[in-house]
């Protein structure tokens, strides 16, 4: 990962200029219930970027919202995200996460999948890898009402940002392919049960065409 920032109810610019061509993932995250409806994100950059929805979720007592968006090839300069939730009669949401993340160039969008449940293990259900050379972006959100008080990363992902127990991001790369989960651990008060959401997106670097008058035959 090039960088990565996150904030609260405010425009989250990234740290440093994006690169030409880069992958950026932004993730949007509200982990309180709304009282109207589904929530309804408008999300924008200020190098007017083209993005990619993913559709909204929500845990299954709908006590957490959040929305990815990427962009398979950033403008360069400096960049600021804003993102805002409301309800389904459009009244303005507070407590809304925005954590912004920037990875190289050149990747391309393989599969994603999402899950919910309750435990203190989460499990974002497996996607199945196109490509031996990918990288993952999962993410995890939890109610603040549910209980949790703190998620960590599985052992082999890296810790991107964390949202003060709320839920997190994170990613890993893959050499091979095969069947991948985003996979975190919650912790709660006594007697606490955790209502989470999970996700996870696989991109990869396409295949090059290789040109026929580089192949010799013989």
């Amino acid at each position: 990962m090039i960088q990565s920032a996150q904030g609260v109810d405010a425009p989250v610019p990234f740290p440093g200029d994006n690169s030409a061509g880069s992958l950026l993932v932004v993730f949007v995250g509200k982990p309180a219930s709304i009282s109207n409806g589904s929530a309804i994100i408008t999300f924008s950059d200020s190098q007017v970027n083209t993005y990619v929805p993913l559709p909204v979720r929500s845990n299954v007592p709908a006590t957490c919202w959040e929305q990815t968006f990427y962009c398979l090839s950033a403008k360069a300069g400096p960049n600021t995200v804003t993102a805002t939730m409301t309800d389904g009669i459009l009244t303005p949401q507070t407590g809304v996460i925005v954590a912004v993340h920037e990875f190289p160039a050149g990747l391309a969008f393989d599969a994603t999948s999402f899950a919910t449940g309750t435990g203190l293990s989460q499990d974002s259900g497996g996607i199945a890898t196109a490509f031996p050379d990918e990288l993952l972006f999962g993410s995890e959100m939890a109610g603040t009402t549910s209980g949790q008080t703190s998620v960590t990363s599985e052992a082999s992902w890296t810790l991107a940002e964390s949202f003060a127990g709320a839920g997190l991001t994170q990613y890993k790369i893959v050499t091979s392919t095969g069947t991948y989960h985003s996979l975190t651990t919650a912790t709660t008060g006594k007697g606490g049960s955790v209502d989470w959401a999970a996700k996870i997106i696989g991109f990869n670097a396409p295949l090059v065409a290789v040109p026929r008058s580089s192949i010799i035959e013989f």
